[in-house]
């Protein structure tokens, strides 16, 4: 709401006539006030009419509506940092002044009804009985309590717009328009406290403890609910909620108390390796400077001269050969050799699996290969991540054989899919070995499914014209001439050899019954030329129906129409015979073995019930599937957990409450992601998991939780894509999403106190701030409408972020240090980024600054506690006068310290901080 008004008071209705003035302070006001209402009469009896109201009053009320209350800041249950006020707002805006007997004074002050008191939880004791309100008990109510002669201070409307106040109230929308009660009091830091929403005058104490009793008299008066001398006390509690205060400092306190520093690569970032005393001859190269995955950016870095991790000194030659030699020695090695000197086994070849590198060549090959396993560095890097592993092995395969569930099954399957197969190569065997005629007849069940050109075997059996009668291919025939049977013994003949006999016209089967000549049938008929129906007398002497029946007239009709359609047509003849030919067994027999090939039929009908990974390929459909299993889990903060200074060494060394630049390292990332990715994939080959060790598993190191926009897909949330996908010509480095990260490094309170703070990058611009003054760089406003992602943007969020202990935030952003940092010529058309800390935007919040300022604006921002006098129950006194705080040049409101609450509202709002750092001052620039 950056258009928000504040009112001192607001009445609606009938409360807007009310003539009796509030005269504040501990004055006594009527409990019911009159109002005498007069309207017009018309008709006959025209004239006017009055009548005498009294109108509700503070004696009238025992409790509110809580869908009255809108929110309360602190939110109940939570934190807030001392130097904020305690606040209620309530959805009327007239509702605290609705009941109060009075209008405003001619300096626009008005008690209200009720007020919002904030005590220590051990000031009060509050009983909530089951039916009646809550009930505050008070030793020392006068002590504790605000000071009700000052309650006009601290209640307030806020309206949207300008105009003229009623107007505003009029047309602000449901919602826009508000009321809210402050209490003004210093909070203490680490400290409980309870909020309570109580009356404010006596007769409505009363009312709502439910000890008022008979009718309150038209003259009767309400004095306040309490003084400053006032002792043990009841209140009603019409609404209250709990909250604490943690450390002293707000906001911009803390983001002022953050020094800006460039860490020195030196100490940060870096660490000595000792590589020396090595097993198997391998020459030492002393002391090696390993960078961790975060890293201090030194100025020849920023110029390019140097890479993020390359060594102070370049490796000898002489010892990456030696450790190549190492690393190709065989597995097992030949009968006769011996081992490595002080190693039982070579030292593990990282990635070689996803490479497809058995060795490491001594050129060609995978380029990031070679750099990972004859680096000392990129070794160490990898071997914490099979660290790693090994710790966390029983939770990683736990996880593994989760995700393996439907895997193993279908793997089940698959191999009984082999077996079937297995055993259907030698059925099919058999079957290849029998002569085509006995094939045909053994494989007669699945004729009818097997096809053969452009029909099924079956029906080139049953309709192909040749001399072999369907039935000597049936299951029939071959039992009953079967070997050992009657007929098989007595003539010896064999079923396939009847068939053959028949198929060759060396035997000719008997034909069915012969037709009476001149007779035609309907069989014979169906292929004929005409329609063959019965002749005029057999269909004369066909039975008529009864004469009675209703069908005997239309028998009639229908004879006389057939005698005359049978009348005109031809004679039917029967087709001519087809001459019968040769059933092609030999090619039958091809094509029943070529469908029943396991080879075929078995792949064929698992792929119906077994669907493989998209990148799973096989030349045997019935190998076992071998997948990698995902472990999405930000790996990061098992390196941490392992040691924080592996993943920022020199993390000790960087001062309290600083900002400061890193960048990330792709090297180191990329090869702990590798070790971690080799090492599993031998544990799951260990643990018999479907594997072949060429998965990647692990494909995420930073957390993206934090990034803006969210990732919509997993891939977008893998910072590496999958090793055996990484080019040959690759190095290590090139393949972390993003590459190398501009990384900004917070350490201190700010965003423990405040972890909703918003962070991001803002693109510098250069500007003239005067003229014969040089040019400056600020942070470029976003114009409107351009969307968040858009490449032009000039704001950059963050891409992840994490958090070190105790108090160490490092947040990532889609920028290089090289871009970050800019170039300080104008000329150079590259200003850079600014770092922008801000206060989450939310609801106006009030309070007034905690530290002295460091510098003085001449605005009411210079106000700090220092400045306000206070009651000894640590309440704001505006008795006193403001101490050490003169008029404000920079005043353009007229606002006035006391004046009004409206005053006081606009005085003590809280604007949501900015700070905007140019990266400039957190890295190091270049000579």
């Amino acid at each position: 709401m950056t258009d928000a008004r504040f009112l001192p008071w607001a009445r609606q209705g009938l409360a807007t006539a009310l003539t009796t003035t509030d005269p504040v302070g501990d004055a006594p006001l009527p409990l019911r006030v009159p109002l005498k209402v007069t309207t017009a009469v018309g008709g006959s009896a025209s004239g006017t009419a009055s009548v005498q109201l009294h109108l509700h009053g503070p004696a009238d009320v025992v409790g509110i509506d809580p869908r009255q209350v809108r929110r309360t800041d602190p939110a109940p249950g939570t934190a807030v940092e001392p130097g904020y006020l305690p606040l209620i707002e309530f959805q009327r805006p007239d509702f605290p002044w609705l009941f109060t007997p009075a209008s405003a004074n001619s300096e626009d002050r008005l008690r209200p009804w009720l007020c919002l008191a904030v005590l220590e939880a051990s000031e009060v004791t509050v009983q909530r009985p089951d039916d009646r309100p809550a009930i505050a008990r008070l030793e020392h109510a006068g002590r504790t309590l605000p000071n009700l002669a000052q309650s006009w201070a601290w209640a307030v409307v806020q309206v949207p717009g300008s105009g003229a106040p009623a107007d505003a109230l009029r047309s602000a929308r449901p919602g826009q328009a508000l009321s809210r009660l402050f209490c003004p009091r210093l909070l203490r830091p680490r400290t409980a406290y309870v909020a309570l929403v109580v009356p404010t005058f006596e007769q409505g104490r009363l009312a709502g403890l439910g000890r008022l009793t008979g009718e309150v008299a038209s003259t009767a008066q309400t004095a306040p609910a309490w003084r400053t001398d006032t002792g043990p006390l009841e209140l009603p509690v019409f609404h209250s909620w709990e909250f604490s205060t943690g450390e002293e400092g707000d906001f911009e306190a803390l983001v002022t108390k953050l020094r800006r520093v460039a860490l020195d690569p030196g100490r940060v970032g870096r660490r000595p390796l000792s590589v020396r005393s090595l097993p198997a001859g391998l020459p030492d190269l002393g002391e090696v400077p390993l960078a961790g995955a975060l890293e201090a950016v030194s100025p020849d870095q920023l110029t390019g001269s140097a890479a993020s991790d390359d060594l102070g000194t370049p490796l000898a030659p002489s010892f990456t050969e030696a450790l190549r030699a190492l690393l190709n020695t065989l597995l097992p090695a030949p009968a006769g050799t011996p081992a490595p000197a002080g190693l039982v086994l070579p030292p593990p070849l990282y990635g070689h699996w996803q490479a497809g590198q058995p060795t490491v060549p001594p050129v060609g090959g995978a380029a990031w290969l070679r750099r990972l396993n004859l680096d000392p560095c990129h070794r160490v890097a990898a071997g914490l991540g099979a660290r790693i592993v090994e710790l966390q092995q029983a939770e990683l395969m736990a996880s593994a054989w989760a995700q393996a569930g439907e895997v193993i099954r279908a793997n089940q399957l698959l191999r009984s899919a082999q077996l079937a197969r297995a055993a259907d190569r030698l059925l099919h065997r058999g079957l290849a070995a029998l002569d085509a005629e006995a094939l045909l007849q053994i494989t007669s069940p699945v004729a009818p499914r097997v096809r053969h050109g452009t029909r099924t075997v079956a029906g080139t059996v049953q309709g192909g014209g040749s001399r072999v009668p369907p039935a000597m291919t049936g299951a029939a025939f071959r039992c009953a001439l079967r070997p050992r049977g009657p007929l098989g013994r007595r003539t010896g003949v064999g079923a396939a050899d009847l068939l053959r006999a028949v198929n060759d016209g060396t035997l000719t089967v008997s034909g069915p019954a012969v037709t009476p000549p001149g007779t035609v049938t309907f069989d014979s008929a169906v292929d004929g030329p005409g329609l063959c129906t019965r002749t005029p007398d057999a269909l004369l002497d066909a039975e008529p129906p009864p004469k009675d029946s209703p069908r005997y007239r239309a028998w009639l009709d229908f004879r006389s129409v057939a005698v005359r359609q049978q009348s005109t047509m031809p004679a039917c003849h029967p087709p001519p015979p087809r001459p019968p030919t040769r059933l092609p067994t030999g090619d039958i027999a091809v094509s029943v073995l070529n469908a029943l090939d396991p080879e075929l039929t078995v792949p064929k009908r698992v792929a119906g019930r077994v669907s493989a990974p998209s990148d799973w390929h096989s030349a045997d459909l019935l190998d076992p599937l071998l997948v990698a299993p995902s472990f999405p889990t930000p790996m990061y903060r098992a390196l941490a957990d392992l040691s924080q200074d592996l993943l920022l060494p020199g993390v000790g060394d960087i001062p309290a409450n600083c900002v400061a630049g890193l960048a990330t390292n792709p090297r180191f990332v990329e090869a702990f992601l590798v070790g971690l990715n080799h090492h599993v994939g031998r544990l799951l080959l260990a643990r018999h998991f479907p594997t072949d060790q060429r998965g990647t598993c692990f494909r995420q190191f930073w957390d993206p939780a934090g990034r803006v926009p969210a990732p919509a897909t997993a891939a977008e949330r893998h910072d590496i894509p999958a090793l055996h996908e990484w080019t040959a010509a690759s190095d290590l480095g090139e393949h972390l999403r993003g590459g190398r990260h501009f990384v900004l490094l917070l350490r201190g309170d700010l965003l423990r106190r405040y972890p909703d703070a918003v962070i991001y990058l803002a693109q510098g611009e250069w500007y003239e701030p005067g003229t014969g003054l040089p040019s400056r760089r600020r942070p470029k406003s976003a114009p409107p409408g351009l969307s968040l992602g858009a490449p032009e943007h000039p704001e950059k969020y963050p891409l992840f972020r994490g958090n070190l202990a105790p108090d160490v935030t490092f947040i990532a952003f889609p920028v290089t240090p090289e871009a970050a940092i800019g170039d300080p010529d104008p000329a150079g058309s590259r200003p850079g980024f600014f770092v922008v800390i801000q206060q989450q935007l939310t609801e106006l919040r009030f309070g007034i600054d905690t530290a002295e300022p460091t510098a003085l604006t001449g605005s009411w921002r210079d106000l700090w506690w220092g400045n306000v006098p206070l009651t000894p129950s640590g309440h704001i006194d505006l008795d006193q006068p403001l101490q050490g705080f003169g008029d404000r040049t920079d005043n353009p409101l007229g606002l006035r310290w006391g004046a009004t609450s409206a005053h006081q509202a606009a005085i003590t709002t809280q604007a949501p901080f900015r700070a905007a750092i140019h990266a400039s001052d957190l890295l190091e620039p270049p000579p």
